[in-house]
């Protein structure tokens, strides 16, 4: 008999501050948004193809929050040089993005739904999400929340990942 462990919860928060191996790869710390919700993904499906049971992503829009940021203040640099004012400058990188967090948020539940595990089934993963209060945790918890309303793109609603929102009194 051989010990198959069931369910984790996976610290992405140090494994993102701190750079980890996946696979033959080892990755540095995410710079921005887009890599940060790229690697969610291949975490679940690495971790699946091991174990029995769930993977689960605790308060992944306060997880995802410095990375937005980060793609915010790149997006903000790109706009230095256009003799724009800084109100003006703020307004575009926010509509920029919000594009890029509904982006990031439906490859997330793309490449969830279309990997499979050891036992050829979607990885059992759950999201929890909603305690975020900021202006960027918020614009994750939309998009995540509006890509599942959408449902993937023949119209399906997606079974994984499992969304978990919490609401907090007042």
């Amino acid at each position: 008999y051989v010990a198959q462990p069931n369910c984790c919860l996976v610290d992405f928060k140090y494994k993102f501050e701190n750079g980890f191996k996946l696979g033959n790869a080892h990755i540095e710390p995410p710079k921005n948004l887009r890599t940060a919700s790229t690697l969610i993904p291949q975490v679940i499906g690495e971790i699946s193809a091991s174990q029995y049971g769930g993977i689960s992503v605790h308060q992944i829009d306060k997880l995802l929050k410095p990375y937005a940021e980060m793609s915010f203040e790149k997006i903000k640099k790109q706009g230095d040089g256009l003799g724009l004012d800084e109100k003006t400058i703020d307004t575009r990188a926010k509509q920029l993005l919000t594009k890029e967090i509904y982006e990031s948020a439906q490859a997330m539940e793309y490449q969830i739904n279309t990997m499979a595990s050891s036992s050829a089934q979607v990885p059992f993963s759950t999201f929890s999400l909603g305690l975020g209060d900021s202006w960027f945790e918020q614009e994750i918890q939309k998009a995540i929340l509006q890509v599942r309303y959408e449902g993937l793109s023949d119209g399906s609603t997606a079974i994984f990942p499992k969304l978990l929102f919490f609401i907090r009194d007042g």
